[in-house]
């Protein structure tokens, strides 16, 4: 089945023609050899046969001790699961790291914050406790997950390592988040990597749910196809979703529990962020130099700005639902979709896990291309998602990092085919085209890296409130925010730069 579906993967991608993050603002350039030949590869090297080889290296039984927190908002980020329990992806994981173990002669510890099934405070509690344990000198923890948004002072204050210095670290091969990487770069330092080594980076990536029944109902094809095409575009989603928006005996598109008016889309709060991103627009951008620079408010970005406003600001096509996602009086927008209120549903993939109990069958596509000029589709994350950093208290960096680096190997191919059966499995079934635009997603996900150092949040905040109003006009709002974007890039780049 794994070969069959790599082929399929390698056939469909190569035909879509899609290309990888590049320099320019209005389109990232497609890479030497075709973006084709190299997201198919990807698609074959996550398909591999399990004959791949782990360093040959004895580390005299080192233990690695990684801080990192209990579940997120639902989310995956357990790297050392207690025992064996009969859970599909806790079993992949608990042998990956016997297996690390057996064939380093290390041990590897999980030592987690915050409570099982924790949301916002466990990564604040993550947070506290790691600045705590770096101004203390503590060396207890030899690498840290937390988020890059959070640890710029302590990046540009010397409290971790230079990840580009550590050899054992292979931070250019398929199992670490290159684009990630080449995003969270400032010059030739890099202080937090991702990889397939934690969950979070996955399961944190936005997506569109959509009603697969409901679709049928209403006459409309499966999205999967124009996908593969390279044509699935914000024009479309609007036609989809405009096609699907009914008042029944509603008065009107408001949220009502009590009603029955169906919406094209329930959106997020955050939504309009993740598709500035997946149409291909940025907000910063680095040079050849490494160096970063403002990119928003072009003539492309403006462009961008007409299609998201008429997408988010029309009532009927998309309800901009509140964040309290199962709250039923408020309209949640988890809520909404799971019980058939909306066709589409923005969120990130971690939520696939928790409508399983849907009657209805969803299914999983990528947030859309501005235009089919658009040469590739792009899957960004959640904006404070944790990365592997490596404390400059940790005395043997080498060790850890080779440990860190078996980790993403061992994860890439025993893992994550694991990991994309139990996110699209329904009713025990698989859904072959789900896996398959999930594949597509992997080799097309990134960040902003306004969005890692948290430089424009305001701007972003600002740019929710025209589009949900269906407001277009944004010029002057980018311009008013450049200025101290460029200020927060600044604090930290001239310490690189001068």
């Amino acid at each position: 089945m794994k070969k069959t579906l790599s082929m399929i993967l390698c056939a469909v991608i190569a035909a879509a023609s899609f290309a990888s993050c590049g320099e320019s603002a209005s389109e990232p350039a497609q890479p030497s050899g075709g973006a084709a030949q190299e997201l198919a590869s990807e698609a074959e090297e996550t398909e591999a046969p399990q004959d791949y080889t782990l360093p040959k290296t004895d580390l005299g039984g080192a233990e690695i001790n990684i801080l990192n927190m209990h579940s997120y908002w639902g989310m995956y980020t357990t790297i050392c699961p207690d025992e064996l329990n009969g859970e599909i992806l806790n079993d992949a994981v608990f042998n990956r790291n016997q297996k690390i173990e057996q064939a380093l002669n290390c041990k590897i510890i999980d030592s987690r914050t915050g409570v099982e099934g924790g949301n916002g405070q466990n990564l604040t509690d993550l947070h506290t406790l790691g600045k705590k344990i770096l101004q203390s000198g503590d060396d207890t923890y030899d690498v840290m997950y937390l988020s890059p948004s959070e640890m710029a002072s302590q990046m540009a204050e010397g409290y971790f390592y230079n990840l580009y210095d550590i050899p054992e670290l292979h931070l250019d091969a398929e199992y670490w988040d290159t684009k990630i990487i080449e995003m969270s770069r400032i010059g030739q330092n890099l202080y937090a990597a991702s990889g397939d080594g934690h969950l979070m980076s996955y399961d944190s990536s936005w997506v569109l749910f959509f009603n697969q029944d409901l679709l049928t109902q209403y006459g409309l094809d499966m999205p999967y196809d124009i996908v593969r095409a390279g044509k699935w575009t914000v024009d479309e989603l609007i036609r989809y979703c405009s096609a699907m928006a009914t008042l029944n005996s509603d008065q009107a598109f408001k949220w009502n529990k009590d009603g029955d008016a169906l919406f094209g889309m329930a959106a997020h709060p955050n939504s309009p962020d993740k598709f500035v991103y997946s149409v291909g627009e940025r907000y910063v951008l680095t040079g050849s130099d490494g160096k970063p620079y403002f990119a928003a408010g072009g003539e492309r970005f403006l462009q961008a700005a007409d299609k998201l406003a008429q997408l988010f600001g029309t009532e009927g096509v998309t309800l901009n639902a509140d964040s309290d996602d199962w709250n039923a009086d408020k309209g949640g927008y988890v809520y909404v979709f799971a019980n058939r209120r909306s066709a589409f549903l923005t969120a990130e993939i971690k939520t696939a896990l928790r409508l399983r109990e849907m009657e209805d069958t969803f299914g999983i596509v990528p947030t859309p291309k501005l235009n089919v000029e658009q040469e590739s589709y792009y899957t960004t994350m959640m904006n404070n998602y944790c990365m592997m950093l490596i404390p400059s208290s940790n005395k043997d960096p080498n060790t850890s990092a080779a440990v860190m680096d078996a980790i993403a190997l061992a994860s890439h191919y025993d893992v994550l085919p694991v990991y994309y059966d139990s996110v699209v499995s329904q009713k025990g079934l698989r859904n072959e085209d789900s896996i398959e635009m999930l594949q597509i997603m992997r080799a097309t996900r990134g960040v902003d890296m306004a969005v890692v150092y948290n430089w424009n949040a305001d701007l972003a905040s600002a740019l929710r409130g025209k589009f949900t109003k269906g407001n277009s006009d944004v010029a002057s709002l980018v311009e008013k925010y450049r200025t101290k974007i460029e200020t927060n890039m600044e604090k930290l780049t001239s310490l690189y730069f001068g």
